[in-house]
């Protein structure tokens, strides 16, 4: 049996062992488990939850207990809503409600009370405490939300600069653009996701290893992986090619870009017998008399191709994720960085009793699966910038809090009703079918509004000083250059300040 579980099944097996054997997992005297963050569970959640509480109400108290659930919501505010029916279950397995705040009054405290509400507040927020970019794309948003708070940091004394918290409704665009900003402009920023491991420089590398015999080796390609992987660094060139070197005249630690200058004149090229007639023409040994690097280049190339010569054409998975392995560890200088991408390739080998042999294209496929499947750790040092999304932030606290997107089908995104699945025929499943500890329930897409009012409300509250929103606003023009019209959620935030 091959023993394969989704999470929902993994969830309930876990349920399941707890409460056949709490005690196996009980947590030391005094030592509290403790959820925090959470504003809504599906019913598996709900039982594996209440199973590692050991299913004891009597003590699951918010006293001294051994058990309690922090959920980040406030009490009679309308954009809390959202958590109040898990409040209300937590309730109901006599848990007992005591109330928490912040250590001290932030400054849109009053503003979230009365959002989505038709109560005005009693007096405006503080001018510096709320603002509002609009822009004309995304693009430049982004460009002047960075600006705009790296310029107030930097304007800022250095013990007064806290943790800016840059929190991006869903998608993929946001993180994108903040990353090539960041990038171009040399700021730090710890993103909460790192991406996928195919776009760190080791699954990147790896992919293009794989990748440069099935397309003929072409120059541009080979020439840049030679130099990303730091080629003459490397085992196969420190330990095959540069040992019959002279050492007397050791080459240069920049060969790659060398490499690069005198393969220009070559004709182009898109085999590997192609390479070969090329670097033993006329005009190649022209090249070697003025560029002696040019005869290192040649017999590394050789090497290369029966490293590569050398990966199997068929076979399991394990085999091609072992000899693939191998080759890169040989031409590249690896890194403790490169531990995690390697790994997910060596993982290949659990699909051995599943896809049997399999040729190398299909080898291709399946790594590449393996590196856009699993994300990336984010970078072990920490940033004064943290970017996540609204969700991840829940609870969080930070000095100041920039949030993108505040334009009509972004935030809130644009929700519509699953014509095969409608939330009426949800409705109906869920009281049929999920069964309190069993089936997740459906989501409804009704409630989604209300989830991204409470997402929107925590936000606010995280900002510690103050929040700063990004209107992406559009063009002037039609169609798709048309001027986007504000999210509903600026509106309501207009109508909370007005008097």
């Amino acid at each position: 049996a091959l023993n394969l579980y989704d999470e929902t099944e993994v969830l309930r097996l876990a349920a399941e062992a707890l409460e056949a054997a709490p005690a196996t997992v009980a947590a030391p005297a005094g030592i509290p488990t403790i959820f925090y963050g959470f504003a809504d569970m599906n019913a598996l959640q709900r039982r594996f939850a209440l199973a590692l509480c050991h299913g004891a109400p009597e003590g699951q108290q918010c006293g001294p207990l051994p058990a309690a659930f922090f959920v980040p919501a406030e009490p009679d505010t309308p954009a809390c809503e959202f958590a109040q029916p898990f409040i209300d279950w937590l309730e109901s397995r006599e848990f007992t409600r005591a109330e928490t705040g912040p250590t001290r009054r932030r400054p849109l405290e009053a503003l979230g009370k009365s959002l989505f509400s038709r109560e005005s507040l009693p007096a405006p927020p503080v001018k510096t405490a709320l603002k509002l970019i609009a822009a004309p794309s995304e693009s430049r948003e982004a460009w002047e939300l960075s600006r705009e708070f790296f310029y107030s940091d930097a304007a800022s004394p250095p013990d007064a600069r806290g943790e800016i918290g840059l929190l991006l409704p869903g998608g993929d665009k946001y993180p994108d653009l903040f990353r090539e900003i960041f990038r171009g402009i040399g700021a730090e920023a710890q993103f909460g996701n790192a991406g996928p491991l195919a776009a760190t420089l080791a699954g990147r590398l790896f992919l293009s290893m794989i990748e440069l015999k099935p397309q003929s080796y072409p120059r541009r390609g080979l020439m840049r992986f030679l130099d990303e992987c730091r080629f003459s660094k490397s085992p196969l060139f420190l330990n095959e090619i540069l040992q019959a070197e002279d050492e007397n005249d050791p080459p240069s630690v920049d060969l790659a870009s060398k490499w690069e200058y005198i393969t220009r004149p070559l004709p182009y090229v898109s085999s590997e017998s192609e390479w070969r007639a090329a670097l033993g023409s006329q005009a190649f040994n022209k090249i070697k008399k003025n560029h002696p690097e040019a005869e290192i280049f040649k017999k590394s190339l050789e090497n290369i191709f029966a490293t590569f010569n050398d990966l199997p054409e068929n076979g399991l998975p394990s085999l091609h994720a072992q000899a693939a392995i191998e080759a890169f560890k040989s031409l590249t200088a690896v890194s403790d960085e490169f531990d995690k991408a390697l790994d997910a390739i060596s993982d290949l080998a659990k699909l051995d009793p599943i896809l049997g042999d399999i040729d190398a294209a299909e080898f291709r496929l399946w790594a590449r699966a393996a590196l856009e499947g699993k994300d990336a750790l984010p970078p072990r040092t920490k940033s004064r910038v943290r970017v996540m999304s609204l969700q991840e932030a829940r609870g969080l606290s930070f000095s100041s809090v920039v949030i993108p997107g505040m334009a009509e089908g972004v935030f809130p995104a644009r929700g519509a009703e699953d014509p095969l699945l409608p939330d009426s025929l949800r409705a109906l499943l869920n009281k049929s079918l999920a069964t309190d500890g069993e089936m997740p329930l459906l989501p409804l897409k009704s409630t989604r509004m209300a989830e991204e009012r409470f997402l929107f409300w925590s936000a606010l509250q995280a900002a510690e000083c103050g929040a700063t929103l990004g209107y992406p606003r559009g063009g002037k023009g039609a169609g798709d250059e048309a001027e986007t019209p504000p999210s509903l959620f600026l509106e309501y935030l207009v109508d909370a300040c007005l008097p």
